[in-house]
């Protein structure tokens, strides 16, 4: 399925419960798979998670959908912001999973460009989608003081997974 095609269909399930008004599109988002702008009237997806599920994940990814659709609900009818009872009413109207969120096991994550790697033992201590804003100050490497004393030394490489 094209985003083409998914766009058309998410229009047309939001007409069916009166959220004629509200707009979709697509975002770049890595990690957050839906939104609802509540005062902008407009629920967002993230391109890059769609693409990653479409096939293997379609339920996830229509369920991302009725997730935001049902915020986007409780918020008009109960002005309701967040996942509560409210929320989780609306969850069941649409056919949502009434869940926060989905897991890594429902899930095909977005690949990090970048991990942080302890140069000593391997680890990674942290993973990114893009340069983090410190690579400016610090380069592509730095050592860390831990609380004991000792020194690492760290270094930002491109995940070699991707």
């Amino acid at each position: 399925m094209t985003k083409q095609e998914f766009t058309v269909l998410a229009r047309q399930e939001m007409s069916r419960f009166a959220l004629s008004g509200w707009s979709f599109a697509f975002d770049n988002a890595k990690v957050i798979f839906g939104r609802c702008y509540f005062y902008n009237k407009k629920i967002t997806m993230s391109l890059p998670l769609f693409e990653a599920n479409k096939t293997n994940n379609f339920i996830q990814v229509w369920d991302t959908l009725l997730h935001e659709m049902a915020h986007a609900l409780a918020f008009i009818h109960d002005n309701h912001h967040q996942h509560g009872k409210e929320w989780k009413e609306w969850c069941v109207k649409v056919g949502a999973k009434p869940q926060r969120c989905y897991t890594d096991a429902e899930v095909t994550a977005v690949t990090h460009k970048y991990h942080l790697v302890n140069s000593k033992t391997g680890e990674v201590a942290g993973k990114y989608h893009r340069k983090p804003r410190w690579v400016k100050d610090c380069g592509l490497s730095f050592w860390h003081q831990r609380e004991d004393g000792t020194h690492e030394h760290y270094q930002l490489v491109p995940n070699k997974a991707k």
